[in-house]
């Protein structure tokens, strides 16, 4: 009987020794499942990662060149700011000024002798953690204007103004061939008028610059190219390549510079 009571015991010892080797071996590989499932979601930007994360580095140009000039109106003067324009991620195309008034966002193309605009697509955003990591759809944008044939436009976006505020906004346009640039074989012979009367002057040094309606012949034509605002250009992004930038409202009282509350 004592035999038999031993035997039961080393049996029961060896099956529980087993069934012990057997649990930590299960939860072993499910933790590495886990572990890879989780590096698998990472890699695809899953388990909730924010799209700004991407954005900071890639695709927010910064917030532009400050200008001179300022936006007057009835509460405060507002900062002006000028953002490049590139056509095909690196082909200079013109430039974005935006600037504000008490109660709207003013965005102004204005192309040089390269192309023309043929439509311009807006999006604002107020907060840059919904700006999505992907290029949205131009033909969805909530401000837009098409079949324009123009060198020059302006977007005005209602939007609630107060002294410090950020948007994030992308800029897109569609350009065709310009139709306004100067005839390069013109000979100055007077048919102008004389608004162009420059055959004794060929060479008088200015080129042109004093002159409001003078728009140089750009050497490469960026017509039927796609074009955004924003940095020193996208050579950097493959597929569909886009941008925005960011536009603080920046604000100052004509007294003294003593900012108006709002």
């Amino acid at each position: 009987m004592k035999n038999i009571r031993v035997l039961y015991f080393l049996l029961c010892s060896v099956l529980l020794i087993t069934f012990s080797n057997c649990s930590e071996d299960s939860l072993s590989n499910n933790n590495v499942e886990t572990s890879v499932s989780d590096d698998a979601l990472a890699k695809k930007g899953g388990k909730g990662q924010s799209a700004t994360n991407n954005n900071s580095n890639s695709n927010n140009t910064g917030t532009g060149t400050k200008l001179e000039q300022v936006t007057e109106d009835e509460n405060n003067s507002y900062s002006v700011y000028s953002h490049s324009l590139w056509a095909g991620q690196d082909s200079y195309a013109g430039e974005v000024i935006v600037t504000n008034n008490d109660n709207e966002l003013s965005i102004t193309y204005n192309t040089d002798a390269s192309a023309d605009l043929k439509e311009v697509h807006i999006y604002v955003w107020d907060h840059e953690n919904i700006v999505p990591n992907k290029r949205p759809a131009p033909g969805k944008a909530p401000f837009k204007a098409e079949n324009l044939n123009a060198d020059i436009y302006s977007i005005s976006i209602p939007k609630t103004i107060v002294c410090d505020r950020k948007f994030y906004i992308s800029t897109h346009a569609a350009l065709i061939q310009n139709g306004t640039e100067e005839d390069p074989e013109d000979d100055g012979d007077g048919d102008d008028n004389g608004d162009n009367d420059n055959d004794d002057n060929d060479d008088d040094g200015d080129n042109g610059e004093n002159d409001p309606d003078f728009k140089t012949i750009a050497p490469k034509s960026n017509a039927g190219e796609t074009a955004y605002a924003g940095g020193l250009g996208f050579t950097s992004q493959k597929g569909a390549w886009w941008g925005y930038f960011e536009y603080v409202v920046e604000c100052s009282d004509d007294d003294g510079g003593v900012v108006t509350p709002l």
